[in-house]
């Protein structure tokens, strides 16, 4: 069902926003050739969303987004990836920097945040009009394609684009 799943990176066309590098996701489906999209980060100098409406008034183009400003991610220290900056758990009682209990309590504090987010979300879906969960953005995008709206969209390219301060690309074309 899915033809292609990319990461690009767009911004839009309008000389009052000055947008910071905003990755979308792109899913193209087969049998409609929508587009789908979510911006990931908000402008890094002015309003986002300001822009964005600026710009839709001129045209709207086939890429429904969103903006997931807060990102979700594992509670503070407890990010393992390579270039993630972590304290490093220091079980050596003689270092005056000794962390293990720190470290254990900060874990157990993550697990509680976890069980009432979790009973928080289960008391949310008690009104029949809401489902929340925990989502990623295939689930987003695979929701957004299942409510089929149609919308005129824009060829061409969006040219003059900004992807951080002072740094200004020329045409990103479809």
């Amino acid at each position: 069902m899915m033809k292609k799943f990319e990461e690009l990176t767009v911004s839009i066309n309008d000389s009052d926003v000055k947008n910071d590098n905003q990755p979308v996701f792109l899913k193209a489906f087969e049998e409609t050739e929508d587009i789908l999209g979510a911006l990931n980060n908000e402008d890094f100098e002015d309003d986002l969303l300001e822009g964005i409406e600026e710009s839709i008034s001129q045209f709207i183009f086939q890429i429904f987004t969103g903006i997931f400003s807060i990102h979700y991610e594992l509670p503070d220290g407890f990010t393992f990836e390579i270039n993630d900056v972590f304290p490093f758990i220091k079980d050596d009682d003689l270092l005056f920097d000794y962390n293990v209990e720190e470290q254990v309590n900060d874990f157990r504090a993550a697990a509680l945040l976890q069980a009432k987010m979790d009973q928080f979300i289960h008391y949310v879906n008690m009104d029949e009009h809401v489902n929340a969960l925990y989502s990623t953005t295939s689930i987003y995008l695979d929701a957004k394609h299942a409510a089929y709206e149609q919308w005129h969209h824009k060829t061409g390219e969006f040219f003059q684009y900004v992807d951080r301060e002072n740094a200004y690309g020329q045409g990103l074309y479809q």
